[in-house]
C-alpha cells in the first residue's frame, strides 16, 4: 500500500487534499507569505483538520507488552475479560478495566498492514479513504486473504467501505453504531473507547520524552482513551489528548501515522455491546484524534448498490426457477413461469460486477441450466430451498448465507481452486454427485456433507474443508466425504461432527482450542491418529537453480567427480551447489549414499519432534494412536477431551496438559529496543516454559489404554479416566511440558519441551480415576491424585502432597512416599509388598461424608509400613483396622485414633468390617521397630505378634496384646511411657512371660496388667515372673492387676512392686480366685482380643 496517508490543508487553493503522510510539501506553489499564513491558520485549523501525523505512541509506564496484548486479545486481554487489572513498569496495580468486559479485536485487519480496516459486514470493511494501497486483508490469526474488489469511497468524508471478493468466514463482522453523535459524545451512554493500530512506534516517557521504537506496520498496539471526545465537523469526533499521554488514561494509546483506518470502539451501555464507532483520519494540531464517523445511510446505500432484485419463488407454480447465465456478459436470469428476474455475475475479471441475489419463498426450487460464475456476488436464502443442476453446471461467487432455521440442499458443485464460503446459522445440506474439485470454508451455521456417488461410485463432497469463527458445525453423513488430511479447523475453529463414523487423520489442522472433533451419533466411532511419516514417504528433492528449498528436506545428488550417488539433508532456506567430497557443510548434512537409509533418518527425526492438537475431542468416539516402537516423540493434547470411549496409545510418548496463555509476540530487534528504555517485557514468541499464566484444561475418557509408553499429565490439566497401563510409565504432575512457538498463528506448529512446575494449587495437574498398572509400570505421582490403584508387578511412586487414595491393591508392587508427600487412604488398601515412607506423611482414614461428617471403617494391610527420615509420619485415623509391621528408621512419628464418628448408615459389607473390630475404634496387628520415634494410640487394640521398640509411647484408652504365638514370649521395649486407662495383656507359662521394659520414664495412670494364664498354676506354685521394668522414680500405682473371667471364676493376678539396681518392676507373684455369679463385665474388654484362655 501506499506508505502512510493524511488529511493537509492546500493554504494556496483553501482545500483539504489526501496525501502521503510522509510527504513533506503539501501543495504547489507555496510561498513565503503562505508559509507564514500556515502558522496563523493552523492554529485556528488544528481542532477541525488532521495535519501530518506522528506516531502510534503509548505510554511508557505501563510494560510495553500489555499494549501488545491488549492490541491482540492475547494474555489477560481475551475478549469478553472483565474487570482486568492494570499494572505499571513496577508492578503496582494503577486500576481496572471495569468499564466493559474487553472488547473482541478479531474482525481487526491482521497480517499485512495490521488495523487499516474493520470487518463490519461478512463482505465488507471500514477504513478511510486515503489509503489508497491496500488491495488485501486477512484476519483471525492471519491464514487466509480477502481481496478489495470496490473501494465504496464516501463523497465527503474520509470514509469508505470496501466490497471484498468472499465472505469472511473468519470472524463475525464488528457491530457498527446506529446511536448519533451527541449519543457517543455522552460518557454515561458510552462509557468506554478502546483502539488498535499499527503506526510507527513510539513510547513516551513519564517526562513527557517520546522515544522512537520502529516504523508503521510491523505490529499493533492499543489502549484506552478517554470518554471526552467532541463533534469535528458534521462527520466526525475528536478527543484532545495534549500534555503528557500519562495524563489521560491508565493504559495510554494515541494513534497517529499509520494508524489511518484503524477503529475506535465504544462500549454502549444500554445495549451491553461493543460497536465500531469510527475510523481513525488523522491527528488535528498534534494533540487531537480525529476519527470518521460510520453512517448507517451510507453502509445502506453501498449494500443496495450491490444487490440484484430479491428473487421470489412461487410453490403454486409446479415449476422450479430456471437459472441461466452466460459468461461472456456476466448476465443471467432466473425464471418461474411468466416471472423472470435479472442477475449479474461476474464480467470479465471484474469480480465487483457480480449483484448478491436473496430468495425468497418457501421450499423453493433452483435448476441451474448453465455454469454460473457469480464473481463477488453472494447467495442468501432466508427459507428452504433445494439448489439442483441436471447438466452438470457449477456455481462459483463469494458464498451462500442460508438464515438461521432455513436448511438448502446444495447439489451444484463447485470447482477446482475455488472455495464455496458459507456463513448464516441456517443448514447446508450438500448433495451433489461425483467428485466436487472445489473446497468449502465454514464460518457460521451447519453443513451437512451427503455428496452422492457417481456412475463409477467415485464421490467427494470438497476437496479440502476448513471450519473457522467458532461459530460452524460440519456433520458427515459417511466416510467418504472428505480426505479427513484435507479437513482444517481455522481460526476459532468449530465443530467437524464425524457422525458415527470411523476416521484416520494422518494429521489433524487445528489451529486453536476453538477446533472439535466430535461425535454425536449414539453409534461410536473409531478415530484413528497416524501422524508418523514412513520411510517410503519423505519426498526425495533435486537441486533447482532458484536455490531455495525447505529445511530438513532430503536431496539427491549424482556425483559426477565420484561416480557415486550422494544424499543430503538441507540445513538453510537457500543454498549452493553440493559437496562433492561426501562431507557435510554450512547448508547441507551429508547423510550416505543409501536411499532407503536416508529417508529412514529423516522419517525417524521426523517422528521424533511429537505432533500437537490444540482442540477438543467431544462424545462418542474412541480415538487411538499407535506409533512406530522405539519413538520418542510424544503426541502433545493441550486443548480437552468429553468423550465416552476410550483413547489408546501404543508407544511413544503421550502428554496432556494444560495451555500457555498465549501473548503478542515480537521480534528481538524491537525487544531489544524497548529494553534499552529500561522495558524489559517484550517477548519474542507466543508462549515460553518460564511464564506463570496457563489455562486449565480438562480431559475425560472412558479409559485411557497405554501400552508401551511414555505417560505424563502436565500442569493445568485435570484428567477423569480409569487409566490401563501396560508396560508403561505414568506420571501424573509431570514438570515435562511443551509449547508451540508458532502458537496462535495458524495449523502449522513448531513443538517445543521443556519444563515447567506448578507453584501454586489452582495451576497443579488433577487425577480422578482409578490407576491400574500391569507388566513392570510405573505410577509417579506429583501432584493433586483422587483415585484407587490396582496394581500387579509394578511400582508407585507418590511426591504429591495431595494424594487421595481411595480402594487399592497393590501385588509386588512397592508403595513409596517421597519426601514431602502427603497421602490419605481414604478407603481400603491391601499390599503383599513394603509401603515406605521417606519424610513423608500417610494418613489412613476414610475420608469424612460431605454432609454428615461420620466415617466408614476401613481396611488397611502391607507387607509392611516402613519410615524413614525425621520428618515421616503414619497416620491412622478411627475405625481402621491395621495389619502390618511398623519400621521406623529415624525419629518419625506413628499415630493411632482421633477424632470422629462412625457413620450410622453403614453397608452391609461394612457392617461386616466393623464387626472384626470387636468393639474398639481401631485395631492394629503387626510389631513395631522404632527405637527413635515417637508412637502414639488412642481407643486402639494392638495386637503385638513379635518383639517391638519404640523410642517414645503414648497409650491413651488402648489395650496390647502381646502375641507371639502359644511358645515364644515377646517384649515391648520403649525409652518413654505415657499411658492413661490403657490395658496390657501378657502370657505367661508360670515360668516366663511377655515384658513391658520402660528405659527412661513412665507417666500416666488408671492402667491395667491382664495375664493370660498359658498354664494353669496350682496351690503349690510359687510365682516370681517380672512383667514390667520401669525407672526406680516410677509411680507404684501406675500399673495394676485387672480381673478377668474364666467360666464362672473371676481370676485375679497378684503383683508386688520391687526396686532393684536403679529398676522398679512389677512381678506376678500369685493369683486370686472368686465365685462369678455370671454377671461380671470386667474383663469383657480383654475378651474382646481373643487370645485363648
Amino acid at each position: 500500500m501506499n506508505k502512510i496517508y493524511a488529511l493537509k490543508y492546500c493554504y494556496i487553493t483553501n482545500t483539504v487534499k489526501v496525501v502521503s503522510e510522509l510527504a513533506r510539501r503539501v501543495c504547489k506553489g507555496s510561498t513565503r507569505r503562505g508559509k507564514r499564513l500556515s502558522v496563523l491558520t493552523s492554529l485556528a485549523l488544528s481542532a477541525l483538520l488532521p495535519t501530518v501525523a506522528g506516531a502510534s505512541t503509548v505510554g511508557g509506564n505501563n510494560p510495553y507488552q500489555t499494549y501488545r496484548d491488549f492490541a491482540e486479545n492475547k494474555g489477560q486481554f481475551q475478549a469478553g475479560a472483565t474487570n482486568i487489572p492494570i499494572f505499571n513498569n513496577k508492578g503496582e496495580l494503577v486500576g481496572h478495566l471495569d468499564k466493559a468486559p474487553m472488547v473482541d479485536f478479531s474482525s481487526v485487519n491482521v497480517s499485512s498492514n495490521p488495523g487499516v480496516a474493520t470487518l463490519i459486514n461478512p463482505q465488507y470493511i471500514a477504513s478511510v479513504k486515503h489509503n489508497k494501497g491496500y488491495q488485501s486483508v486477512s484476519f483471525g490469526d492471519g491464514q487466509n486473504s480477502y481481496h478489495i474488489v470496490d473501494r465504496n469511497e464516501h463523497s465527503s468524508s474520509d470514509l469508505h467501505t470496501p466490497r471484498l471478493d468472499k465472505l469472511v468466514t473468519e470472524v463475525a463482522p464488528a457491530t457498527v453504531t446506529s446511536s448519533s453523535t451527541a449519543d457517543i459524545l455522552n460518557p454515561s451512554k458510552y462509557s468506554a473507547f478502546y483502539r488498535a493500530g499499527s503506526g510507527s512506534q513510539y513510547i513516551q516517557d513519564s517526562q513527557g520524552k517520546r522515544h522512537w521504537v520502529t516504523g508503521g506496520y510491523g505490529y499493533l498496539t492499543g489502549g484506552i482513551l478517554p470518554t471526552s471526545f467532541f463533534y469535528h465537523g458534521s462527520d466526525g469526533i475528536q478527543l484532545y489528548m495534549g500534555g503528557n499521554i500519562h495524563d489521560h488514561s491508565i493504559l495510554p494509546s494515541f494513534g497517529e501515522a499509520g494508524d489511518s483506518g484503524s477503529p475506535l470502539f465504544g462500549w454502549n451501555t444500554a445495549k451491553g455491546q461493543w460497536e465500531l464507532v469510527g475510523v481513525y483520519s488523522g491527528v488535528g494540531g498534534g494533540t487531537n484524534l480525529i476519527y470518521s464517523l460510520i453512517p448507517q445511510s451510507f453502509l445502506s446505500q453501498i449494500y443496495s448498490e450491490d444487490n440484484d432484485a430479491p428473487v421470489f419463488f412461487n410453490a403454486s407454480s409446479g415449476a422450479p426457477l430456471q437459472w441461466k447465465f452466460d459468461s461472456s456478459t456476466g448476465t443471467g436470469s432466473l425464471k418461474q413461469g411468466s416471472d423472470e428476474y435479472a442477475m449479474h455475475g461476474q464480467k470479465g475479471s471484474d469480480l465487483n460486477a457480480g449483484k448478491n441475489l436473496t430468495f425468497l419463498g418457501h421450499n423453493g426450487q433452483i435448476d441451474l441450466e448453465n455454469s454460473v460464475t457469480q464473481g463477488a456476488g453472494s447467495l442468501t436464502f432466508t427459507d428452504d430451498y433445494t439448489v439442483t443442476t441436471s447438466n452438470g453446471s457449477t456455481w462459483t461467487g463469494a458464498g451462500i448465507i442460508v438464515d438461521k432455521d432455513a436448511s438448502v440442499n446444495w447439489q451444484v458443485n463447485g470447482v477446482k481452486g475455488d472455495n464455496l464460503h458459507k456463513i448464516g446459522e441456517g443448514t447446508l445440506v450438500v448433495q451433489g454427485t461425483g467428485v466436487n474439485e472445489g473446497g468449502l470454508k465454514v464460518g457460521d451455521g451447519t453443513v451437512v456433507l451427503n455428496q452422492q456417488a457417481d456412475s463409477s461410485g467415485h464421490v467427494q463432497a470438497f476437496s479440502s474443508v476448513n471450519i473457522a469463527s467458532g461459530r460452524p458445525t460440519v456433520v458427515l453423513a459417511d466416510n467418504q466425504q472428505v480426505n479427513p488430511d484435507n479437513i482444517s479447523w481455522g481460526y476459532r475453529g468449530g465443530v467437524l461432527d464425524v457422525n458415527g463414523n470411523d476416521l484416520t487423520f494422518h494429521k489433524l489442522n487445528a489451529a486453536d482450542y476453538g477446533a472439535t472433533l466430535g461425535n454425536s451419533s449414539d453409534k461410536t466411532a473409531n478415530i484413528t491418529l497416524d501422524y508418523q511419516t514412513r520411510p517410503a514417504n519423505v519426498k526425495v528433492n533435486e537441486w533447482s537453480s532458484s536455490n531455495r528449498g525447505t529445511v530438513g528436506s532430503l536431496y539427491i545428488y549424482n556425483n559426477p567427480y565420484t561416480h557415486t550417488v550422494d544424499y543430503f539433508i538441507l540445513k538453510t532456506s537457500s543454498y549452493g551447489w553440493f559437496p562433492t567430497g561426501q562431507v557435510s557443510n554450512e547448508h547441507w548434512e551429508y547423510v550416505g549414499h543409501d536411499q532407503n537409509s536416508a529417508q529412514a533418518l529423516l522419517a525417524n527425526r521426523i517422528n521424533n519432534k511429537g505432533y500437537l492438537y490444540h482442540g477438543k475431542l467431544l462424545g462418542n468416539i474412541n480415538f487411538s494412536n499407535k506409533a512406530t516402537p522405539g519413538t520418542t516423540g510424544a503426541l502433545v493434547m493441550d486443548g480437552s477431551a468429553n468423550m465416552s470411549g476410550t483413547f489408546t496409545q501404543e508407544n511413544g510418548r503421550l502428554t496432556i496438559q494444560g495451555h500457555p496463555v498465549i501473548h503478542a509476540s515480537t521480534s528481538q530487534s524491537i525487544a531489544n529496543t524497548v529494553s534499552s528504555l529500561g522495558d524489559n517485557s517484550v517477548l519474542t514468541q507466543p508462549t515460553s516454559f518460564t511464564q506463570d499464566d496457563w489455562e486449565n484444561r480438562t480431559f475425560s475418557f472412558g479409559s485411557l489404554v497405554l501400552k508401551d509408553t511414555d505417560f505424563g499429565l502436565g500442569r493445568n490439566a485435570t484428567l477423569n479416566t480409569t487409566i490401563q497401563a501396560d508396560n508403561s510409565s505414568v506420571t501424573l504432575g509431570d514438570s515435562r511440558v511443551f509449547i508451540d512457538k508458532k502458537d496462535g498463528q495458524g495449523t502449522a506448529f513448531t513443538l517445543e519441551e521443556g519444563t515447567s512446575v506448578a507453584t501454586k494449587d489452582a495451576d497443579k495437574s488433577v487425577f480422578n480415576g482409578t490407576v491400574n498398572l500391569d507388566n513392570q509400570s510405573v505410577l509417579n505421582i506429583n501432584e493433586i491424585f483422587n483415585g484407587g490403584i490396582q496394581a500387579n508387578n509394578s511400582t508407585v511412586n507418590i511426591s504429591s502432597d495431595s494424594a487421595v487414595l481411595e480402594n487399592s491393591t497393590l501385588t509386588s508392587t512397592a508403595l513409596n512416599l517421597n519426601k514431602g508427600a502427603n497421602v490419605l487412604a481414604s478407603q481400603s488398601f491391601v499390599s503383599d509388598g513394603p509401603v515406605n515412607i521417606s519424610d513423608a506423611t500417610l494418613s489412613l482414614n476414610s475420608r469424612p461424608d460431605e454432609v454428615s461428617h461420620t466415617l466408614l471403617p476401613v481396611y488397611d494391610y502391607a507387607g509392611s509400613w516402613n519410615l524413614k527420615g525425621d520428618d515421616a509420619r503414619l497416620n491412622v485415623g478411627p475405625y481402621s483396622m491395621l495389619s502390618g509391621n511398623i519400621n521406623v528408621q529415624d525419629k518419625g512419628t506413628v499415630t493411632l485414633g482421633g477424632e470422629g464418628e462412625l457413620s450410622p448408615d453403614l453397608t452391609l459389607q461394612n457392617q461386616m468390617l466393623y464387626s472384626l473390630f470387636n468393639g474398639y475404634r481401631n485395631t492394629w496387628s503387626g510389631s513395631l521397630n522404632a527405637p527413635d520415634a515417637t508412637v502414639s494410640m488412642t481407643d486402639t487394640q494392638w495386637s503385638m505378634n513379635g518383639n517391638s521398640t519404640a523410642g517414645n509411647m503414648k497409650l491413651n484408652r488402648t489395650i496390647v496384646g502381646f502375641n507371639g504365638g502359644t511358645s515364644s514370649f515377646t517384649t515391648l521395649t520403649t525409652d518413654n511411657l505415657d499411658a492413661v486407662q490403657s490395658a496390657f495383656v501378657m502370657r505367661t507359662d508360670l515360668n516366663k512371660a511377655d515384658k513391658l521394659v520402660i528405659n527412661k520414664s513412665a507417666t500416666g495412670h488408671d492402667n491395667s496388667i491382664w495375664v493370660n494364664f498359658l498354664k494353669k498354676p496350682s496351690d503349690k506354685d510359687t510365682l516370681d515372673i517380672p512383667l514390667v521394668s520401669a525407672p526406680e522414680a516410677t509411680a507404684d500405682n501406675l500399673f495394676r492387676a485387672s480381673t478377668r473371667v474364666v467360666g464362672f471364676s473371676d481370676v485375679t493376678p497378684t503383683l508386688s512392686v520391687r526396686k532393684e539396681d536403679g529398676k522398679k518392676e512389677w512381678v506376678l507373684d500369685g493369683y486370686q480366685v472368686a465365685r462369678n455369679d455370671g454377671q461380671g463385665k470386667a474383663a469383657a474388654t480383654f475378651m474382646h482380643i481373643s487370645y485363648n484362655n
